[in-house]
């Protein structure tokens, strides 16, 4: 649910409030259940790893494409995540206002919360491929 969450706060972003929050909620929920987990629940770092590496693969075969991908999705969520995280007009967290959403998740609760999986981004390219330290950049 939280990353569902997060691509329905990155959709409002890119499309504005007038987005079809239920469109967006339905996509993603049916997505990541199946490609993530059946039920819902939170993934281990190795299943989150294999997902993003297909998901990049069918974007882009360049690793170094892959990269910067995957750095612009993050930068999507930690955005997405920060304005869930303001309060809004009635002070509120708008991540709480949400339907069906009785409280925050866990990591909503306190800035300094980390969300419970946190890839490291220069692994997820194509295994054997190197990273930009390993290439000598910094």
């Amino acid at each position: 649910e939280e990353l569902v969450l997060l691509k329905v706060q990155v959709a409002k972003l890119h499309y504005g409030e007038g987005v079809d929050i239920m469109e967006v909620e339905t996509k993603y929920r049916a997505l990541f259940r199946d490609q993530l987990d059946e039920d819902g629940l939170p993934v281990g770092y190795a299943v989150f790893r294999e997902y993003m590496i297909e998901v990049l693969d069918d974007l882009d075969r360049d690793p170094r494409a892959q990269e910067m991908i995957a750095e612009q999705l993050t930068v999507e969520a930690r955005v997405a995540r920060i304005v869930l995280e303001m309060p809004s007009a009635t002070g509120v967290p708008s991540g709480s206002l949400r339907p069906g959403n009785a409280q925050n998740p866990h990591w909503l609760q306190s800035p300094d919360a980390e969300p419970p999986v946190r890839p490291k981004l220069a692994r997820l390219a194509h295994p054997g491929s190197k990273t930009r330290a390993a290439r000598g950049g910094a």
